[in-house]
């Protein structure tokens, strides 16, 4: 079953009225997001649904009114529910919206003048949006299926994890191989020096960046003899910080072909050094590493 995040607080004796709503993310050709700016701040396109409409009719009517945008509706991205107060109807809802992705058909005249459409990248998009769950849906709509991947694997292998012994974390299957606690090390280590290179490729034309001994990193930071709780935490925080990290690359960054780079030598899946490579494939690489350590740990059926 998806699960379906709650934003915002509830307090006692406060009665909250369901409001389903709907929105729309959409883009334009340069990759910006579509937003509306209100007096009562900014939002994705889209409003409450009416009786006898369905999200996809709600969201197509509210874009049209509010920006002018005729669109088609692709699919559902996500739903949320959020807990929010309407100063100027003096109500409390209990917001449950679906965010709908859809591409743009027309353009019209909007027929709420009080609402201005901004195209904006998606960092800025995140910046900008008031409701957090619109912020929210806007991560799931950006992020590439890796990035959506890892998210899922985190939340999944950190409660796996979870239910290793204290004893057993710290045992090595063969005097040459790593325990589980030493596993774990190396994919933080993993995780801090590919967060080096997702950061660098933007703002450089290749990429070629420095190894790293893997064992030496192991051994000189002890992890066999690391807290496990502890290095199990370290590791689900900064694997989701990379999750966002992946999402707020820009696609231009992600796919442009780099003739020159060293994933023959530092990726876990090779790139020919005659052939160009990309960020994607960098970042996609990453994921399908960390998938293949945690399979030692867990066994290869683990996720299934």
């Amino acid at each position: 079953m998806t699960h379906v995040p709650v934003f915002g607080t509830t307090l006692d004796g406060v009665h909250y009225v369901e409001r389903p709503s709907a929105y729309v993310l959409v883009r334009d050709d340069a990759g910006d997001l579509a937003v509306v700016r209100t007096p009562k701040g900014h939002f994705l396109p889209g409003g409450g649904i009416e009786a006898g409409e369905s999200a996809e009719t709600a969201a197509a009517r509210e874009a049209r009114e509010e920006t002018g945008l005729v669109v088609d509706i692709i699919g559902t991205v996500c739903r949320a529910v959020e807990f929010t107060r309407a100063l100027d109807e003096d109500a409390w809802y209990r917001k449950v919206s679906a965010f709908l992705a859809a591409r743009v058909a027309e353009r019209a005249a909007a027929v709420e003048h009080d609402h201005e459409l901004l195209w904006l990248p998606v960092a800025r998009a995140l910046d900008a949006l008031t409701p957090p769950s619109h912020r929210w849906a806007v991560e799931r709509f950006a992020e590439p299926p890796y990035a959506a991947r890892l998210r899922e694997v985190v939340d999944a292998a950190t409660r796996a994890l979870g239910a290793i012994d204290d004893a057993a974390s710290a045992r090595r299957p063969a005097p040459d191989k790593w325990s589980p606690r030493e596993i774990v090390g190396h994919l933080v280590d993993s995780a801090a020096n590919n967060h080096g290179r997702f950061v660098r490729a933007q703002a450089q034309d290749d990429l070629a960046f420095p190894g790293y001994a893997q064992e030496a990193w192991v051994d000189a930071q002890g992890y066999r003899s690391a807290p496990w709780t502890d290095l199990v935490a370290l590791w689900a925080a900064y694997n989701r910080h990379l999750a966002r990290v992946m999402t707020l690359a820009p696609e231009a960054a992600r796919m442009r072909p780099r003739a020159r780079h060293n994933l023959d030598e530092i990726g876990w899946r090779a790139v020919p050094a005659d052939v160009p490579a990309t960020l994607d494939h960098l970042m996609a690489d990453y994921v399908d590493h960390l998938e293949h350590h945690l399979r030692q740990v867990l066994g290869p059926d683990w996720s299934r």
